[in-house]
């Protein structure tokens, strides 16, 4: 079973995405408060894969982004950005690569490809 941790800064949101992708075969942990403990878990768990939603408070999203690609425990994990809007992701763009940029109906597809290649 693939792990994956998702980023979402809604609580309610992230605990019904988390559902949905356990009922797909990943195993996912999930932060929606603070990005700092976000980093942390991830350092932990060492995931297959790290979802961010850029819905609400992209900024923080992309503060979690920063220390990932600047630690070698986790600069190598893939990271999928989902539902930015065009401004946010040229942002992103122009900051860092090696990152993925979907839809949320393109998650679990987007995963799979990933972590099976």
């Amino acid at each position: 079973m693939a792990n994956v941790f998702l980023i979402h800064w809604n609580k309610p949101e992230a605990e019904a995405m988390k559902a949905s992708l356990m009922s797909q075969g990943f195993n996912t942990y999930y932060e929606a408060f603070d990005g700092r403990r976000a980093f942390k878990l991830i350092v932990r768990h060492q995931p297959d894969a790290v979802v961010i939603y850029l819905r609400r408070q992209p900024s923080r999203g992309l503060e979690v982004v920063d220390s990932l690609k600047f630690n070698r425990k986790t600069s190598r994990i893939p990271i999928l950005f989902v539902d930015g809007n065009p401004d946010t992701i040229e942002s992103i763009q122009s900051k860092t690569d090696e990152v993925y940029f979907i839809r949320e109906n393109e998650l679990t597809d987007t995963l799979k490809w990933i972590i099976l290649k």
